[in-house]
Protein backbone atom coordinates (compact mmCIF):
# COMPACT_ATOMS: atom_id res chain seq x y z
CA UNK A 1 0.00 0.00 0.00
CA UNK A 2 1.53 3.27 -0.85
CA UNK A 3 1.73 6.30 1.53
CA UNK A 4 0.20 9.11 -0.02
CA UNK A 5 -0.26 12.54 1.58
CA UNK A 6 -2.55 14.49 -0.84
CA UNK A 7 -3.08 18.26 -0.30
CA UNK A 8 -6.07 19.69 -2.32
CA UNK A 9 -5.86 23.60 -3.65
CA UNK A 10 -3.21 24.60 -1.68
CA UNK A 11 0.30 23.82 -1.37
CA UNK A 12 0.63 22.95 2.29
CA UNK A 13 4.36 22.08 2.26
CA UNK A 14 6.07 24.45 0.20
CA UNK A 15 5.26 28.09 0.52
CA UNK A 16 3.62 28.88 -3.15
CA UNK A 17 1.36 31.03 -3.53
CA UNK A 18 -1.16 31.64 -6.75
CA UNK A 19 -4.08 34.26 -7.49
CA UNK A 20 -7.51 33.25 -7.08
CA UNK A 21 -9.57 31.15 -9.43
CA UNK A 22 -12.37 31.11 -11.78
CA UNK A 23 -12.20 34.29 -13.76
CA UNK A 24 -11.90 34.21 -17.47
CA UNK A 25 -10.52 37.13 -19.85
CA UNK A 26 -11.35 37.10 -23.86
CA UNK A 27 -8.77 37.71 -26.51
CA UNK A 28 -8.42 37.79 -29.90
CA UNK A 29 -6.49 35.36 -30.92
CA UNK A 30 1.59 9.33 -53.37
CA UNK A 31 2.68 6.90 -53.60
CA UNK A 32 3.77 4.50 -51.26
CA UNK A 33 5.85 2.49 -52.80
CA UNK A 34 8.33 5.59 -52.92
CA UNK A 35 8.30 6.60 -49.31
CA UNK A 36 11.52 7.73 -47.95
CA UNK A 37 12.78 8.43 -44.79
CA UNK A 38 12.97 12.04 -45.44
CA UNK A 39 9.20 12.40 -45.48
CA UNK A 40 9.57 11.59 -41.65
CA UNK A 41 8.58 14.03 -39.32
CA UNK A 42 7.25 14.28 -35.52
CA UNK A 43 5.94 17.89 -35.42
CA UNK A 44 6.53 19.19 -31.81
CA UNK A 45 5.04 22.60 -32.44
CA UNK A 46 2.01 22.78 -30.46
CA UNK A 47 -1.64 22.64 -31.80
CA UNK A 48 -3.06 25.96 -31.01
CA UNK A 49 -6.71 27.17 -30.91
CA UNK A 50 -8.95 26.75 -33.96
CA UNK A 51 -6.01 24.81 -35.41
CA UNK A 52 -6.92 22.71 -38.31
CA UNK A 53 -5.59 18.90 -37.26
CA UNK A 54 -5.43 16.16 -39.64
CA UNK A 55 -7.03 13.27 -37.18
CA UNK A 56 -6.35 10.57 -38.67
CA UNK A 57 -2.81 11.23 -39.79
CA UNK A 58 -1.72 12.77 -36.74
CA UNK A 59 -0.65 16.14 -37.81
CA UNK A 60 -1.04 20.05 -37.88
CA UNK A 61 -2.86 21.61 -41.06
CA UNK A 62 -4.07 25.20 -41.42
CA UNK A 63 -5.97 27.71 -39.45
CA UNK A 64 -8.31 27.81 -42.31
CA UNK A 65 -11.10 30.39 -40.36
CA UNK A 66 -11.34 34.03 -39.85
CA UNK A 67 -10.96 34.48 -35.98
CA UNK A 68 -13.04 34.33 -33.40
CA UNK A 69 -13.20 35.14 -29.93
CA UNK A 70 -11.16 32.93 -27.66
CA UNK A 71 -11.90 33.02 -24.05
CA UNK A 72 -8.69 31.31 -22.09
CA UNK A 73 -8.63 30.90 -18.60
CA UNK A 74 -6.51 34.23 -16.63
CA UNK A 75 -6.28 32.24 -12.86
CA UNK A 76 -5.38 29.14 -11.68
CA UNK A 77 -8.38 26.89 -11.66
CA UNK A 78 -6.76 24.28 -9.47
CA UNK A 79 -3.60 23.17 -7.41
CA UNK A 80 -2.66 19.65 -6.38
CA UNK A 81 0.21 18.77 -4.17
CA UNK A 82 1.61 15.33 -2.84
CA UNK A 83 4.27 12.95 -1.65
CA UNK A 84 4.43 9.45 -2.50
CA UNK A 85 6.52 6.38 -0.94
CA UNK A 86 8.63 4.05 -3.13
CA UNK A 87 7.15 4.53 -6.55
CA UNK A 88 8.26 1.98 -9.26
CA UNK A 89 9.36 2.51 -12.97
CA UNK A 90 6.06 1.55 -14.33
CA UNK A 91 4.05 3.39 -11.85
CA UNK A 92 6.23 6.19 -12.59
CA UNK A 93 5.90 6.10 -16.60
CA UNK A 94 2.13 5.66 -15.88
CA UNK A 95 2.19 9.02 -13.82
CA UNK A 96 3.77 10.15 -16.90
CA UNK A 97 1.33 9.19 -19.23
CA UNK A 98 3.91 7.59 -21.12
CA UNK A 99 2.77 4.86 -23.52
CA UNK A 100 -0.32 6.62 -23.79
CA UNK A 101 -1.86 7.67 -27.33
CA UNK A 102 -0.83 10.31 -28.98
CA UNK A 103 -3.71 12.61 -29.66
CA UNK A 104 -2.54 15.73 -31.24
CA UNK A 105 0.82 17.00 -32.20
CA UNK A 106 2.40 19.16 -29.69
CA UNK A 107 1.03 16.89 -26.62
CA UNK A 108 4.29 14.69 -27.20
CA UNK A 109 5.86 13.95 -23.66
CA UNK A 110 9.70 13.37 -24.79
CA UNK A 111 9.42 9.35 -23.79
CA UNK A 112 13.56 9.73 -23.56
CA UNK A 113 13.85 12.00 -21.15
CA UNK A 114 10.63 10.23 -18.91
CA UNK A 115 11.69 6.75 -19.38
CA UNK A 116 15.11 8.17 -17.91
CA UNK A 117 13.73 9.52 -15.36
CA UNK A 118 11.71 7.10 -14.22
CA UNK A 119 14.61 4.35 -14.17
CA UNK A 120 16.34 6.54 -12.20
CA UNK A 121 13.90 7.40 -9.68
CA UNK A 122 12.77 4.10 -9.27
CA UNK A 123 13.05 2.05 -6.29
CA UNK A 124 14.75 -1.39 -5.94
CA UNK A 125 15.27 -3.87 -3.20
CA UNK A 126 18.11 -1.65 -1.61
CA UNK A 127 16.61 1.93 -2.04
CA UNK A 128 13.73 3.83 -0.64
CA UNK A 129 11.86 7.26 -1.98
CA UNK A 130 9.30 10.24 -1.51
CA UNK A 131 7.83 11.68 -4.96
CA UNK A 132 7.19 15.50 -4.99
CA UNK A 133 3.98 15.43 -7.17
CA UNK A 134 2.91 19.10 -8.14
CA UNK A 135 -0.17 19.36 -10.37
CA UNK A 136 -1.02 22.81 -11.21
CA UNK A 137 -3.75 23.57 -14.19
CA UNK A 138 -4.65 26.78 -14.91
CA UNK A 139 -7.96 25.76 -16.80
CA UNK A 140 -10.03 24.91 -19.88
CA UNK A 141 -9.82 27.58 -23.39
CA UNK A 142 -12.82 27.64 -25.59
CA UNK A 143 -14.69 29.28 -28.36
CA UNK A 144 -16.65 31.93 -28.09
CA UNK A 145 -19.93 30.87 -29.09
CA UNK A 146 -21.98 32.86 -26.80
CA UNK A 147 -22.69 35.79 -29.62
CA UNK A 148 -22.36 33.75 -32.61
CA UNK A 149 -22.17 29.44 -32.95
CA UNK A 150 -21.14 30.04 -36.77
CA UNK A 151 -17.49 29.77 -38.09
CA UNK A 152 -16.53 31.66 -40.77
CA UNK A 153 -13.99 29.97 -43.43
CA UNK A 154 -11.28 32.23 -45.21
CA UNK A 155 -12.24 33.26 -48.56
CA UNK A 156 -8.93 31.36 -49.90
CA UNK A 157 -10.58 28.34 -49.88
CA UNK A 158 -13.64 29.20 -51.63
CA UNK A 159 -13.09 27.27 -54.57
CA UNK A 160 -12.84 23.77 -52.36
CA UNK A 161 -16.83 23.97 -52.77
CA UNK A 162 -19.08 24.46 -55.44
CA UNK A 163 -21.98 27.46 -55.43
CA UNK A 164 -24.34 25.01 -53.58
CA UNK A 165 -21.72 24.67 -51.13
CA UNK A 166 -20.96 21.15 -51.32
CA UNK A 167 -16.90 20.30 -50.53
CA UNK A 168 -16.35 19.59 -54.09
CA UNK A 169 -12.73 18.42 -53.42
CA UNK A 170 -12.10 16.84 -50.00
CA UNK A 171 -8.78 15.24 -50.54
CA UNK A 172 -7.14 18.87 -51.42
CA UNK A 173 -8.96 20.96 -48.76
CA UNK A 174 -8.06 18.51 -46.18
CA UNK A 175 -4.44 18.71 -47.02
CA UNK A 176 -4.17 22.16 -46.66
CA UNK A 177 -7.44 22.59 -43.41
CA UNK A 178 -7.18 19.41 -42.11
CA UNK A 179 -10.59 17.28 -40.95
CA UNK A 180 -11.26 18.52 -37.72
CA UNK A 181 -10.62 21.70 -35.70
CA UNK A 182 -9.04 22.63 -32.16
CA UNK A 183 -12.10 23.69 -30.07
CA UNK A 184 -10.65 23.55 -26.47
CA UNK A 185 -7.44 23.22 -24.49
CA UNK A 186 -6.19 22.20 -21.09
CA UNK A 187 -3.22 24.04 -19.58
CA UNK A 188 -1.52 23.05 -17.00
CA UNK A 189 2.13 22.11 -15.69
CA UNK A 190 3.58 19.52 -14.23
CA UNK A 191 6.54 18.93 -11.42
CA UNK A 192 8.04 15.53 -10.22
CA UNK A 193 11.13 15.09 -7.76
CA UNK A 194 11.98 12.20 -6.00
CA UNK A 195 14.05 12.50 -3.14
CA UNK A 196 15.68 8.65 -3.22
CA UNK A 197 18.19 6.78 -0.70
CA UNK A 198 20.23 4.08 -1.34
CA UNK A 199 21.76 1.78 1.16
CA UNK A 200 24.81 0.07 0.93
CA UNK A 201 23.67 -3.03 3.56
CA UNK A 202 20.33 -4.35 4.14
CA UNK A 203 21.36 -3.95 8.15
CA UNK A 204 21.28 -0.33 7.22
CA UNK A 205 18.12 -0.44 5.19
CA UNK A 206 16.24 -2.56 8.08
CA UNK A 207 17.48 -0.31 10.71
CA UNK A 208 16.18 3.20 8.77
CA UNK A 209 12.92 1.05 8.86
CA UNK A 210 12.77 0.04 12.19
CA UNK A 211 13.75 3.75 13.71
CA UNK A 212 12.42 6.23 10.91
CA UNK A 213 10.11 4.27 8.64
CA UNK A 214 9.54 5.85 5.13
CA UNK A 215 11.57 8.55 3.32
CA UNK A 216 8.55 11.56 3.64
CA UNK A 217 9.19 10.98 7.95
CA UNK A 218 13.16 11.52 7.22
CA UNK A 219 12.98 14.64 5.68
CA UNK A 220 9.53 16.28 5.72
CA UNK A 221 7.79 18.18 8.12
CA UNK A 222 4.42 19.32 7.78
CA UNK A 223 3.90 23.54 7.51
CA UNK A 224 7.63 23.91 6.52
CA UNK A 225 10.40 23.44 3.53
CA UNK A 226 11.81 19.90 2.35
CA UNK A 227 14.68 18.89 4.57
CA UNK A 228 15.91 16.86 6.98
CA UNK A 229 14.25 16.06 10.22
CA UNK A 230 15.22 15.24 14.05
CA UNK A 231 14.72 12.11 13.22
CA UNK A 232 17.73 11.25 11.12
CA UNK A 233 19.50 11.92 14.91
CA UNK A 234 17.74 7.96 15.99
CA UNK A 235 19.95 7.10 13.36
CA UNK A 236 23.77 5.69 14.57
CA UNK A 237 26.45 7.36 12.45
CA UNK A 238 27.89 4.35 10.72
CA UNK A 239 24.31 3.88 9.66
CA UNK A 240 24.05 7.18 8.35
CA UNK A 241 27.26 6.56 6.18
CA UNK A 242 25.75 3.93 4.60
CA UNK A 243 22.99 6.13 3.09
CA UNK A 244 23.31 8.24 -0.02
CA UNK A 245 20.46 10.49 -0.96
CA UNK A 246 19.90 11.12 -4.58
CA UNK A 247 17.39 13.72 -6.11
CA UNK A 248 16.22 13.32 -9.53
CA UNK A 249 13.06 15.18 -11.17
CA UNK A 250 11.33 15.89 -14.22
CA UNK A 251 9.10 18.88 -15.48
CA UNK A 252 6.50 19.31 -18.46
CA UNK A 253 6.05 23.02 -18.54
CA UNK A 254 7.49 25.89 -17.57
CA UNK A 255 11.06 25.69 -17.66
CA UNK A 256 12.62 22.27 -17.68
CA UNK A 257 15.79 23.45 -18.17
CA UNK A 258 15.71 24.98 -14.93
CA UNK A 259 15.06 22.36 -12.80
CA UNK A 260 17.48 20.56 -14.73
CA UNK A 261 19.66 22.68 -13.41
CA UNK A 262 18.85 21.71 -10.25
CA UNK A 263 18.73 18.81 -9.92
CA UNK A 264 22.07 17.88 -12.11
CA UNK A 265 24.16 20.45 -10.00
CA UNK A 266 25.47 18.40 -6.89
CA UNK A 267 22.53 16.16 -6.40
CA UNK A 268 23.38 13.69 -4.06
CA UNK A 269 24.98 13.64 -0.66
CA UNK A 270 25.92 11.11 2.55
CA UNK A 271 23.59 11.27 5.45
CA UNK A 272 26.39 11.27 7.56
CA UNK A 273 27.32 15.00 6.13
CA UNK A 274 23.80 17.14 6.90
CA UNK A 275 25.68 20.36 6.08
CA UNK A 276 26.37 19.05 2.22
CA UNK A 277 22.76 17.58 2.27
CA UNK A 278 21.27 20.72 3.59
CA UNK A 279 22.69 22.81 0.73
CA UNK A 280 21.02 20.40 -1.66
CA UNK A 281 17.70 20.89 -0.28
CA UNK A 282 18.10 25.35 -0.05
CA UNK A 283 18.17 24.87 -3.60
CA UNK A 284 15.56 22.84 -4.38
CA UNK A 285 12.78 24.67 -1.84
CA UNK A 286 13.86 27.86 -3.23
CA UNK A 287 13.21 26.19 -7.05
CA UNK A 288 9.72 25.14 -5.42
CA UNK A 289 9.06 28.38 -3.71
CA UNK A 290 10.06 30.49 -6.20
CA UNK A 291 11.56 30.11 -9.52
CA UNK A 292 8.93 27.20 -10.45
CA UNK A 293 5.93 29.63 -9.45
CA UNK A 294 8.22 32.14 -11.69
CA UNK A 295 8.15 30.27 -14.38
CA UNK A 296 4.22 29.84 -14.84
CA UNK A 297 2.56 33.59 -16.30
CA UNK A 298 -1.20 33.25 -16.12
CA UNK A 299 -1.27 35.62 -19.45
CA UNK A 300 1.16 33.67 -21.35
CA UNK A 301 -0.06 30.87 -22.61
CA UNK A 302 3.40 29.69 -24.04
CA UNK A 303 4.78 29.29 -20.81
CA UNK A 304 2.14 26.29 -20.09
CA UNK A 305 1.83 22.79 -21.26
CA UNK A 306 -0.99 21.75 -23.36
CA UNK A 307 -2.34 19.06 -21.15
CA UNK A 308 -4.95 17.76 -23.68
CA UNK A 309 -7.38 19.02 -26.58
CA UNK A 310 -10.37 18.55 -27.56
CA UNK A 311 -11.06 18.68 -31.39
CA UNK A 312 -14.62 18.85 -33.70
CA UNK A 313 -14.94 17.21 -36.99
CA UNK A 314 -15.87 20.37 -39.34
CA UNK A 315 -19.13 17.89 -40.53
CA UNK A 316 -20.41 18.35 -37.16
CA UNK A 317 -19.84 22.17 -37.04
CA UNK A 318 -21.98 25.01 -38.82
CA UNK A 319 -19.57 26.96 -41.13
CA UNK A 320 -19.99 29.49 -43.30
CA UNK A 321 -18.42 30.72 -46.64
CA UNK A 322 -17.82 34.52 -46.41
CA UNK A 323 -21.05 35.47 -48.43
CA UNK A 324 -22.99 33.41 -45.77
CA UNK A 325 -23.54 30.48 -47.59
CA UNK A 326 -23.60 27.35 -45.30
CA UNK A 327 -20.99 24.99 -46.73
CA UNK A 328 -21.36 20.52 -46.20
CA UNK A 329 -18.74 18.42 -44.86
CA UNK A 330 -20.59 15.73 -45.66
CA UNK A 331 -17.72 13.46 -45.88
CA UNK A 332 -20.46 10.53 -46.98
CA UNK A 333 -23.88 10.12 -47.12
CA UNK A 334 -23.76 6.34 -45.87
CA UNK A 335 -24.50 5.93 -42.22
CA UNK A 336 -22.30 2.71 -42.56
CA UNK A 337 -19.67 4.30 -44.25
CA UNK A 338 -19.94 7.32 -41.58
CA UNK A 339 -19.16 4.77 -38.97
CA UNK A 340 -16.74 3.43 -40.54
CA UNK A 341 -14.54 6.34 -41.14
CA UNK A 342 -14.55 6.99 -37.31
CA UNK A 343 -13.40 3.63 -36.55
CA UNK A 344 -10.77 3.95 -39.30
CA UNK A 345 -9.47 7.42 -38.27
CA UNK A 346 -9.32 6.09 -34.70
CA UNK A 347 -7.76 3.07 -35.52
CA UNK A 348 -4.54 4.86 -38.06
CA UNK A 349 -4.33 7.19 -34.90
CA UNK A 350 -3.91 4.38 -32.67
CA UNK A 351 -1.21 3.00 -35.13
CA UNK A 352 0.86 6.26 -35.57
CA UNK A 353 0.68 6.80 -31.78
CA UNK A 354 2.14 2.85 -31.36
CA UNK A 355 5.15 3.55 -34.36
CA UNK A 356 6.27 6.65 -32.82
CA UNK A 357 6.17 5.51 -28.96
CA UNK A 358 8.47 2.29 -30.07
CA UNK A 359 10.36 4.76 -32.23
CA UNK A 360 11.55 6.65 -29.19
CA UNK A 361 11.51 3.44 -26.86
CA UNK A 362 14.41 2.09 -29.72
CA UNK A 363 15.89 5.38 -29.66
CA UNK A 364 16.43 5.47 -25.95
CA UNK A 365 18.01 1.91 -25.57
CA UNK A 366 19.96 1.92 -28.46
CA UNK A 367 23.25 3.47 -26.78
CA UNK A 368 23.77 1.03 -24.16
CA UNK A 369 27.20 -0.08 -25.04
CA UNK A 370 26.28 -3.85 -23.67
CA UNK A 371 24.32 -4.21 -26.26
CA UNK A 372 24.45 -7.27 -28.81
CA UNK A 373 25.39 -6.77 -32.58
CA UNK A 374 22.56 -7.88 -33.55
CA UNK A 375 20.35 -6.09 -30.90
CA UNK A 376 21.88 -2.91 -32.04
CA UNK A 377 21.13 -3.34 -35.55
CA UNK A 378 18.02 -4.87 -34.77
CA UNK A 379 16.95 -1.39 -32.95
CA UNK A 380 18.36 0.59 -36.04
CA UNK A 381 16.55 -0.76 -38.35
CA UNK A 382 13.20 -0.73 -35.70
CA UNK A 383 14.11 2.89 -35.82
CA UNK A 384 14.18 3.13 -39.91
CA UNK A 385 11.00 1.20 -40.26
CA UNK A 386 9.32 3.16 -37.37
CA UNK A 387 9.60 6.37 -39.55
CA UNK A 388 8.79 5.13 -42.82
CA UNK A 389 5.57 3.43 -41.18
CA UNK A 390 4.62 6.68 -39.54
CA UNK A 391 4.99 8.19 -43.25
CA UNK A 392 3.16 4.88 -45.07
CA UNK A 393 0.37 5.23 -42.56
CA UNK A 394 0.09 9.53 -42.61
CA UNK A 395 0.25 9.38 -46.57
CA UNK A 396 -2.70 6.92 -47.13
CA UNK A 397 -4.90 9.02 -44.17
CA UNK A 398 -4.89 12.19 -46.54
CA UNK A 399 -4.92 9.74 -49.99
CA UNK A 400 -7.93 8.33 -48.62
CA UNK A 401 -10.14 11.32 -48.58
CA UNK A 402 -9.40 11.04 -52.81
CA UNK A 403 -11.67 8.71 -52.87
CA UNK A 404 -13.31 7.99 -49.31
CA UNK A 405 -15.53 4.88 -50.70
CA UNK A 406 -12.65 2.99 -51.90
CA UNK A 407 -10.77 3.67 -48.98
CA UNK A 408 -13.23 2.54 -46.56
CA UNK A 409 -13.93 -0.28 -48.75
CA UNK A 410 -10.43 -1.79 -48.74
CA UNK A 411 -9.48 -0.57 -44.98
CA UNK A 412 -6.17 -2.47 -43.71
CA UNK A 413 -5.34 -4.03 -47.28
CA UNK A 414 -4.86 -0.25 -48.71
CA UNK A 415 -1.59 0.22 -46.09
CA UNK A 416 -0.93 -3.11 -44.86
CA UNK A 417 1.29 -4.37 -47.97
CA UNK A 418 3.06 -1.22 -47.48
CA UNK A 419 4.10 -1.61 -43.47
CA UNK A 420 7.43 -2.61 -42.70
CA UNK A 421 7.31 -5.65 -40.00
CA UNK A 422 9.85 -5.46 -37.39
CA UNK A 423 10.37 -7.89 -33.81
CA UNK A 424 9.11 -5.92 -30.88
CA UNK A 425 11.26 -8.02 -28.82
CA UNK A 426 13.92 -5.21 -28.95
CA UNK A 427 11.52 -2.98 -27.04
CA UNK A 428 12.32 -3.11 -23.54
CA UNK A 429 12.19 -0.02 -21.81
CA UNK A 430 13.81 -1.94 -18.56
CA UNK A 431 16.63 -3.36 -20.17
CA UNK A 432 18.63 -3.83 -17.03
CA UNK A 433 22.69 -3.68 -16.10
CA UNK A 434 24.91 -5.99 -16.88
CA UNK A 435 26.41 -7.50 -14.10
CA UNK A 436 28.61 -10.17 -15.66
CA UNK A 437 29.56 -12.33 -18.37
CA UNK A 438 32.04 -14.99 -19.05
CA UNK A 439 32.79 -17.29 -22.27
CA UNK A 440 32.42 -20.78 -21.92
CA UNK A 441 33.00 -23.84 -24.00
CA UNK A 442 29.76 -26.19 -25.59
CA UNK A 443 30.77 -28.99 -23.63
CA UNK A 444 31.92 -29.39 -20.41
CA UNK A 445 36.22 -28.72 -20.48
CA UNK A 446 38.46 -31.52 -20.32
CA UNK A 447 38.89 -33.19 -17.31
CA UNK A 448 35.87 -31.86 -15.93
CA UNK A 449 31.96 -33.50 -15.14
CA UNK A 450 30.17 -30.44 -15.84
CA UNK A 451 31.96 -27.39 -16.07
CA UNK A 452 32.21 -25.39 -19.52
CA UNK A 453 33.73 -22.08 -18.01
CA UNK A 454 35.30 -20.52 -15.40
CA UNK A 455 33.77 -18.85 -12.28
CA UNK A 456 32.89 -15.80 -12.83
CA UNK A 457 30.19 -14.95 -10.93
CA UNK A 458 29.79 -13.32 -7.90
CA UNK A 459 26.29 -14.06 -6.54
CA UNK A 460 27.03 -13.12 -2.53
CA UNK A 461 27.76 -9.67 -3.66
CA UNK A 462 24.90 -9.45 -6.14
CA UNK A 463 22.82 -10.58 -3.21
CA UNK A 464 23.99 -8.31 -0.94
CA UNK A 465 23.84 -5.36 -2.71
CA UNK A 466 20.38 -5.58 -2.92
CA UNK A 467 20.07 -3.50 -6.09
CA UNK A 468 18.02 -5.59 -8.25
CA UNK A 469 14.95 -7.78 -7.82
CA UNK A 470 15.75 -10.14 -10.40
CA UNK A 471 18.26 -10.97 -12.92
CA UNK A 472 18.18 -12.74 -16.43
CA UNK A 473 20.51 -14.43 -18.50
CA UNK A 474 22.04 -13.43 -22.55
CA UNK A 475 23.28 -16.07 -24.59
CA UNK A 476 25.62 -14.68 -27.38
CA UNK A 477 28.10 -16.44 -29.91
CA UNK A 478 31.33 -14.63 -29.27
CA UNK A 479 31.15 -12.39 -32.68
CA UNK A 480 28.55 -10.54 -29.54
CA UNK A 481 24.94 -11.54 -31.68
CA UNK A 482 22.45 -12.80 -29.43
CA UNK A 483 20.98 -16.73 -29.57
CA UNK A 484 16.90 -16.65 -29.06
CA UNK A 485 16.72 -20.16 -29.39
CA UNK A 486 15.63 -21.06 -26.23
CA UNK A 487 16.03 -25.10 -26.70
CA UNK A 488 19.68 -23.27 -25.97
CA UNK A 489 20.33 -24.72 -22.25
CA UNK A 490 22.61 -24.45 -19.53
CA UNK A 491 23.48 -24.92 -15.62
CA UNK A 492 24.77 -22.21 -13.00
CA UNK A 493 26.72 -24.60 -10.14
CA UNK A 494 28.68 -23.19 -7.27
CA UNK A 495 32.38 -23.92 -6.76
CA UNK A 496 32.55 -25.85 -3.61
CA UNK A 497 35.42 -26.85 -1.94
CA UNK A 498 36.72 -30.57 -3.02
CA UNK A 499 36.28 -31.73 0.45
CA UNK A 500 32.87 -30.32 0.67
CA UNK A 501 31.43 -33.03 -1.69
CA UNK A 502 29.78 -32.06 -5.14
CA UNK A 503 29.09 -28.52 -6.96
CA UNK A 504 25.09 -28.38 -6.63
CA UNK A 505 23.35 -26.75 -9.33
CA UNK A 506 22.05 -23.51 -7.82
CA UNK A 507 19.99 -22.64 -11.72
CA UNK A 508 18.53 -25.31 -13.70
CA UNK A 509 18.39 -25.51 -17.29
CA UNK A 510 18.95 -21.69 -18.24
CA UNK A 511 17.98 -19.92 -21.32
CA UNK A 512 18.02 -16.76 -23.31
CA UNK A 513 15.78 -14.11 -21.41
CA UNK A 514 15.77 -16.46 -18.05
CA UNK A 515 14.55 -14.74 -15.54
CA UNK A 516 15.15 -15.39 -11.79
CA UNK A 517 14.47 -13.03 -8.50
CA UNK A 518 17.24 -12.17 -6.11
CA UNK A 519 15.19 -13.97 -3.59
CA UNK A 520 14.87 -17.42 -4.82
CA UNK A 521 18.72 -16.77 -5.87
CA UNK A 522 19.10 -15.83 -2.51
CA UNK A 523 17.58 -19.09 -1.18
CA UNK A 524 19.50 -21.68 -3.38
CA UNK A 525 22.81 -20.34 -2.91
CA UNK A 526 22.80 -19.52 0.92
CA UNK A 527 21.13 -23.24 1.14
CA UNK A 528 23.78 -25.31 -1.38
CA UNK A 529 26.72 -23.22 -1.53
CA UNK A 530 26.64 -21.70 2.36
CA UNK A 531 26.59 -18.42 0.39
CA UNK A 532 30.17 -17.98 -0.30
CA UNK A 533 31.28 -19.31 -3.62
CA UNK A 534 32.04 -18.12 -7.05
CA UNK A 535 29.57 -19.91 -10.08
CA UNK A 536 30.55 -21.16 -13.36
CA UNK A 537 28.69 -22.08 -16.38
CA UNK A 538 27.87 -25.87 -16.56
CA UNK A 539 26.45 -28.80 -18.70
CA UNK A 540 25.42 -26.41 -22.07
CA UNK A 541 23.10 -28.45 -24.20
CA UNK A 542 22.08 -27.90 -28.03
CA UNK A 543 24.40 -25.48 -28.84
CA UNK A 544 25.79 -25.60 -32.61
CA UNK A 545 29.31 -23.52 -31.63
CA UNK A 546 32.44 -24.50 -30.60
CA UNK A 547 32.07 -21.62 -27.05
CA UNK A 548 29.11 -19.27 -26.41
CA UNK A 549 28.64 -16.23 -24.32
CA UNK A 550 26.97 -15.84 -21.22
CA UNK A 551 25.79 -12.41 -19.43
CA UNK A 552 24.26 -11.82 -16.43
CA UNK A 553 21.69 -8.67 -16.40
CA UNK A 554 20.24 -7.11 -13.13
CA UNK A 555 16.82 -5.78 -13.05
CA UNK A 556 15.91 -2.81 -10.64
Amino acid sequence: MKNIHKFISVMCFIPIVFSGCGKQKKVNDDNFKNVNQSQFSLDKNQAGMMQGIHYMGVTLAENCFLKKEIIYPSNIEKILVSYIDDLRDDEIRQKLNIGTDIKLPGELIDITAGMNYSKNAAINKLSRSTTYHAYVRLGESKIDTSHENNFTLKPSYDHFFNNDGELIDPYNFIKKCGDEIVTSQVYSSKLMITIKLNFDSIKALKEFNANIGGVLNAFILEGVEIGPTVKLNQLKESTRKQIKLELHGIQIGGQPEEMMKVISTHNSCRLDNLKECNLIFQRLNKYISEDYKQQLDEDDMSTWAIESSKTTSYDKMSILNNKGKYLKFNWTNDIKDSINLSILKSDLSTRISKEYANYSIANSIINNSNLATDEKSALEEIIRKTKKNISVLRNYSALCYFDLKSCLFNKESGFQEYLENYDEYYLKPSIGRLISKIRSDSTPSEGQKNRSSSDFLNLKSVIEDRKFNSVYFKIKTIDNMLMRDKSIRFNLMCNKPWYRGDDPIIIASAFNDYEVTIDTLELNYTRMCSNEEMVYVASPKNMNHPDFIVEVWGKE
